[in-house]
């Protein structure tokens, strides 16, 4: 067990250094080795999904229905955007927020991506800020701005506390390069209304 928890992390690591190919070679055979396990068609599914995106999408549905995973439900909204059929996205999306209501890589890309700026998608973009989620996901906290100045809301105050965490991840190596830039422009600015502002 532990040489395949290697390998899974192996194949993570080189899909998001954006070695799909090489990636996509360790979840196929991970998946040859037990091909109705969700944890490995769900490692192919994510690793295949810039190669190609249909046969992601049929993993993906396929682990879906063995586990329900709202996280399964957000990489088929990606899968969806990928293919240009943005009905599709769309509803993955805000079927993976019904599952959880927290996730805030649902809410970075209806925002992003549809320009979907509601005031319920507000809400939950505080909840999720007051529960300590968004620190790995890019952009989100950017996106919680966008939404609050779009709906003439308040951003949660948990924003600096999380905010904060993300920007030493961004500093890592982790994330955009704009979001960096972006953050600390937020992040400085001297007041919450002002920061609305950005």
């Amino acid at each position: 067990p532990h040489l395949l928890d290697m390998r899974e992390t192996y194949a993570i690591r080189l899909n998001m250094a954006g070695q799909n190919a090489i990636a996509t070679r360790v979840a196929e055979e991970l998946n040859r080795l037990e091909p109705d396990n969700p944890r490995w068609l769900r490692l192919l599914g994510i690793c295949i999904q810039d190669i190609d995106t249909k046969k992601s999408i049929e993993y993906l549905k396929k682990e879906f229905e063995l586990t329900g995973s709202s996280d399964t439900l957000v990489r088929l909204g990606r899968g969806y955007q990928l293919c240009d059929d943005p009905k599709a996205a769309r509803h993955h999306y805000y079927g993976a927020l019904e599952i959880n209501p927290h996730k805030t890589l649902a809410i970075t890309n209806l925002v992003f991506k549809y320009n979907e700026l509601s005031p319920e998608l507000h809400r939950k973009a505080n909840e999720a800020l007051d529960h300590g989620h968004g620190v790995q996901d890019q952009y989100f906290h950017v996106c919680a701005i966008k939404l609050a100045k779009q709906v003439r809301g308040k951003v949660s105050l948990s924003w600096y506390a999380t905010a904060l965490q993300r920007y030493q991840l961004v500093l890592n190596g982790e994330g955009f390069r704009d979001e960096h830039s972006k953050l600390c422009l937020l992040y400085t600015s001297p007041s919450p209304r002002d920061r609305q502002k950005s």
